[in-house]
């Protein structure tokens, strides 16, 4: 999924086909998951998720995949500012994702 995700900030997004494709599998092998399955049943019973899992899958994809302005319109997301990481003035902010820093780093 990263290597569908601009890391520079400033560079508008559009949502294409393919990313839509990639987001659904990464969503469904997640919603499948016997910790996301935990995950939701917890949150419905403290009330912080939708009841389905199909609603609660679309609100992952609400919170994870929309869009929002950081320096231009629709050039980031929050799995784009956490997975990838973004770089701003040459600068790398965001990248909280140990594994893929680790890939990062891997390739020098």
């Amino acid at each position: 999924m990263t290597k569908l995700l601009h890391a520079e900030v400033g560079v508008s997004e559009q949502e294409t086909p393919d990313e839509k494709k990639e987001q659904d599998t990464f969503l469904d092998a997640l919603m499948n998951s016997p910790v996301m399955k935990e995950v939701h049943k917890y949150l419905v019973s403290i009330r912080l998720a939708p009841r389905t899992p199909k609603d609660f899958k679309e609100l992952l994809r609400k919170l994870w995949f929309t869009r929002y302005r950081r320096g231009r319109p629709n050039d980031s997301s929050g799995f784009e500012h956490v997975f990838v990481g973004e770089i701003k003035n040459g600068e790398v902010t965001g990248f909280h994702n140990w594994v893929t820093f680790c890939e990062q780093e891997a390739k020098g």
